[in-house]
């Protein structure tokens, strides 16, 4: 056997990834690599941008010879050749604007997708520490708002910002051709502006990350309500509640006004000094006219082009508003996807085939946090076949042992085998196949109660499902409902009582027939009459297989042929029923307080003998 090497403690749960600040270049390089996949659409959609371009350039021109040949000139085509030639142009520009606006939104939209289903399948890759430390609404912010945030700029920021920057650079060509002196002059303006957008820039991105964290805390916020609905009534805490959601509420407004307050100056400060630079034209451009040095179409098409100069600059503010915050949510999403697991799959594991149910823990430490041991030097072996029950108080290290053994987090030191191999040395996938678990806090999907029984085999048959339902003692139950199994049973299995959801849970095991099986008190939710009926299925159940069993009522391990006692973190006791019963240790203390609290007399040791009803935990 191999010792597993120490982790990191802080794994991946305790924050995600990349925390740290990243340059937007470096973020929108690395977001651009979506892209790649729809070049034939990109490529589409720039050839469209630069029609588009040409034709809203074109009307300065048309007016330009309107005036000069048709209007104050003596000859010419007639005015309403160049009229018509305008509305074409507006109505192609138009149309292609059209065309440009749907493939980057229809792109944006495929973009997205793949960013989610890379989170979603990179989620599911991660470890049980990721989820211990990172609240749920956090997370949801972080697939659903954050990835929608990229969508406003890979679709409708992107089309602009690029359509803005081919006008902005075909009007200034234009205008350095037709006089070039009174371009350089309105040329004046731009470090002005760039300098305000670099002010703009620097002062609005922290405003926009802190703005969508204050949304992942509302969102989470929303999260802890809607889950613990039932608590929250239940102690008439509803008004603790909304102060807390409007607290949440309160700092995400606050955070977007302060980011408003700096977009808010934008647009008057540019009106500013585009109407500065307007009136310098136009003076000097005016002057020229007075002395014959340029035509009257030529200013007026100079100060056409000068307008359409407003719309661009004027929204590069927006558009950059929406980028920021566009870039702080991408950061926010790859900081998710760069979290690494730190239980993975191993280069050269090796999938379990023929499992015999051979399970051995040597030298076996585990902690949490790095601080207290949740076990040590946890030593024990389990022959295939034999049922194990696990005893001890709360926090003895139970749970964590089985986890431990499923891969759920990795130890620290020492070696877990099944069969003889190293479990960090086999595929994750082929472990979880042939270890079947059976949690006390069953969780169920808001499907079918056949959906649910099969989710562990979705190609299972009918009459395998109908089966294993049987087994648990559930198939009773389901055919008396109208819709029999394709009964719905809501979000959690709310329509089901926590037996009947902790029987659904026993036949979804039974249905994966996995080699080993883990049993967290399975009958801790079942009525007396349903537990002796499910006693003997589950006899059945074990027959062939290796069984670990998570004991709270002591009266439950009489089928194990070995039961381990942990107290803090440690086996301190080993053996039968009937040995530790008879020495005094912390089994026997353990057992005699719950047949004190249950009021009945001890059962039989015996394999389906007559067991005591209720119990302690």
């Amino acid at each position: 056997m191999s010792s597993v090497p120490a982790r990191n403690k802080r794994g991946d749960g305790a924050t995600f990834a990349a925390s740290r600040q990243v340059s937007s270049l470096a973020v929108l390089r690395r977001l651009m690599r979506y892209l790649s996949p729809y070049r034939s659409a990109l490529a589409l959609a720039v050839v469209g941008l630069l029609g588009s371009t040409a034709f809203s350039l074109v009307s300065p021109m048309l007016i330009r010879s309107a005036v000069d040949q048709s209007v104050t000139g003596i000859s010419g085509p007639p005015v309403w050749v160049f009229a018509a030639a305008i509305v074409v142009a507006s109505i192609l520009q138009a149309l292609l604007d059209f065309g440009v606006r749907y493939i980057a939104e229809a792109t944006a939209e495929k973009v997205v997708l793949d960013i989610r289903h890379a989170l979603y399948l990179h989620l599911n890759s991660l470890s049980f520490s990721f989820f211990d430390h990172q609240r749920t609404g956090e997370i949801l912010s972080r697939v659903v708002s954050d990835t929608d945030a990229l969508k406003r700029m890979l679709g409708f920021a992107g089309v602009y910002v690029t359509g803005n920057l081919l006008i902005l650079v075909g009007i200034f060509l234009v205008l350095f051709t037709w006089h070039p002196y009174l371009a350089l002059l309105y040329s004046l303006i731009i470090p002005l502006i760039a300098h305000a957008i670099s002010k703009y820039a620097t002062g609005v991105r922290p405003l926009f990350q802190m703005t969508q964290q204050a949304l992942g805390k509302l969102n989470q916020s929303l999260q802890d309500l809607l889950s613990g609905i039932t608590a929250l009534k239940l102690f008439a805490q509803e008004k603790r509640a909304v102060e807390q959601f409007d607290n949440a509420s309160g700092i995400y407004r606050d955070f977007n006004i302060k980011a408003s307050r700096v977009m808010s100056f934008w647009t008057p400060y540019v009106f500013v000094i585009m109407g500065i630079g307007t009136g310098v034209v136009l003076w000097q451009g005016g002057s020229k006219v007075i002395a014959g040095a340029i035509s009257l179409g030529t200013l007026i098409g100079f100060i056409a082009y000068v307008n359409m100069l407003m719309r661009p600059i004027r929204q590069t503010g927006m558009l950059l508003g929406v980028s920021l915050m566009s870039l702080a949510s991408a950061q926010r999403v790859f900081e998710v996807l760069d979290t690494e697991s730190d239980v993975k799959d191993r280069p050269g594991a090796t999938a379990l085939r023929e499992v015999q149910g051979r399970v051995a823990f040597e030298n076996v430490s585990f902690s949490y946090d790095g601080i207290r041991e949740a076990l040590r030097n946890v030593t024990f072996s389990v022959v295939p076949g034999e049922v194990v029950a696990l005893v001890g108080p709360t926090g003895a290290g139970k749970s964590t042992l089985v986890h431990l053994l499923a891969r759920f987090y990795e130890a620290d030191e020492g070696a877990i085998c099944i069969d003889g191999h190293n479990i960090h040395d086999v595929l994750l996938e082929s472990l979880r196949a042939n270890v079947g678990i059976v949690m006390q806090d069953t969780f169920l999907f808001n499907g079918s109660l056949k959906d649910n029984i099969a989710y562990g085999k979705p190609n299972a048959s009918m009459a395998e499902i109908r089966r294993a339902a049987e087994a648990a003692q559930m198939d009773e139950f389901i055919e008396s409902l109208p819709d029999k199994y394709d009964s719905w049973i809501g979000p959690r299995g709310v329509r089901l009582s926590g037996g009947q959801r902790q029987r659904i849970a026993i036949a979804r095991t039974i249905l994966m027939n996995p080699r080993i099986l883990i049993l967290d008190e399975p009958t801790s939710s079942i009525d007396s009459e349903t537990e002796q009926a499910l006693s003997n299925a589950l006899d059945t159940l074990f027959k062939g297989r290796t069984v670990v069993v998570i004991a709270h009522r002591l009266w439950t391990v009489h089928r194990a042929q070995k039961i381990l006692v942990l107290q803090d973190g440690a086996i301190v006791q080993e053996g039968a029923h009937d040995e530790l019963a008879a020495v005094e240790g912390l089994y026997r203390d353990l057992y005699h307080s719950q047949l004190l609290l249950s009021n009945n007399e001890p059962p039989s040791t015996g394999t389906g003998g007559r067991r005591a009803k209720g119990g302690g935990r």
